[in-house]
């Protein structure tokens, strides 16, 4: 009987546990997103800068179809706040977005996986493959340079 009801609090104290770690890394992950959505949502974005990390070239957007286009893929990802980034050699892409003059948010891109959200480290939990999107959106701007400027 004692042996019966040892197996069972411990099953319990178990799935307690896991039940717990999924509510945390969970809560974690939407705070970590509505802090980058409220952030970016109903703000007036006047320009972003995105910089290639590796030529250390810049474009300067600031037509408001193309910022609302970086704008929502920035949204629609999830991240999740972890303590570090591994040793890295560098970065892939980086963005300032601007209200007027002033800096809302920085971002580093270290790769699909993980990037610096005004220097606090995050992994981006559903790939959706920004750095393949950076990447298409700097080089379209470079070849079609009427809706930015460079600074």
């Amino acid at each position: 009987m004692w042996k019966h009801a040892t197996v069972f609090i411990f099953a319990l104290v178990i799935v307690l546990l896991t039940g717990s770690y999924f509510i945390i890394t969970n809560n974690t992950t939407k705070t970590a997103n509505e802090e980058v959505i409220k952030s970016l949502k109903n703000k007036n974005i006047s320009k972003i800068q995105i910089r290639d990390g590796m030529t250390g070239e810049h474009i300067l957007i600031i037509e408001k179809e193309k910022i609302s286009s970086i704008i929502n893929q920035l949204v629609n990802m999830n991240y999740k706040k972890i303590d570090k980034v591994e040793d890295s050699t560098g970065w892939t892409y980086s963005l300032k977005i601007y209200s007027k003059d002033s800096v809302l948010l920085g971002y580093t891109f270290i790769s699909n996986e993980k990037c610096l959200i005004n220097g606090t480290c995050y992994k981006i939990i559903d790939n959706n493959d920004i750095i393949k999107f950076l990447k298409n959106f700097f080089h379209q701007c470079i070849m079609n340079p009427r809706s930015q400027t460079q600074d």
